[in-house]
């Protein structure tokens, strides 16, 4: 008596329950939509734990994964898509140990930028680490003010080369 069904232009909606708990495989040919729901997938699995397998023999990339913030009213500096990577601490507390942030820069047709971020865990505290903005990178800097910005020590081995203006300190 849970289970409510309609039938229109040739499609069935079924409407299930709050909780429905399904035993085995599900299998879904076609579109899955889920609307203002949030996705859990719980498993004791060490590896491939969330797979997007593509058959496809062309030559153009595949598969996908797609975040996108599909905003009515986008602004400059607007947060677009997280990924995080959790794990428990000595006091059994979920702890955000690294994470990367999409954002939007520019909204302006035409000339849109955006900004990639990724953050780091250290002596307790998740930290901008190395920054890619409108196709600058900057490291220990969050807003790169040429092709590569390193804010701190920068430590290298091998031959540096390349047209240097300014002191060069070290062997």
């Amino acid at each position: 008596n849970e289970v409510n069904t309609i039938v229109t232009n040739n499609q069935i909606q079924i409407g299930l329950p709050d909780d429905v708990t399904i035993a085995g495989n599900l299998t879904v040919n076609g579109t899955c939509t889920l609307l203002n729901q949030a996705v859990t997938a719980t498993t004791t699995a060490t590896e491939n734990n969330f797979v997007i397998r593509s058959t496809d023999d062309g030559a153009s990339a595949s598969p996908d994964l797609k975040l996108w913030r599909d905003s009515s009213d986008p602004d400059n500096n607007d947060e677009i898509g997280n990924i995080f990577f959790t794990g428990t601490n000595s006091a059994s507390e979920a702890t955000d140990y690294a994470h990367i942030l999409g954002q939007i820069t520019d909204v302006t047709d035409g000339t849109e930028d955006g900004r990639l971020t990724f953050k780091t865990m250290a002596a307790g505290t998740l930290s901008d680490r190395l920054t890619i903005n409108s196709g600058s990178v900057g490291i220990g800097t969050t807003n790169p003010n040429n092709t590569l910005t390193v804010a701190g020590t920068l430590s290298a081995s091998g031959q540096i080369t390349g047209n240097v203006t300014g002191n060069i300190t070290g062997n």
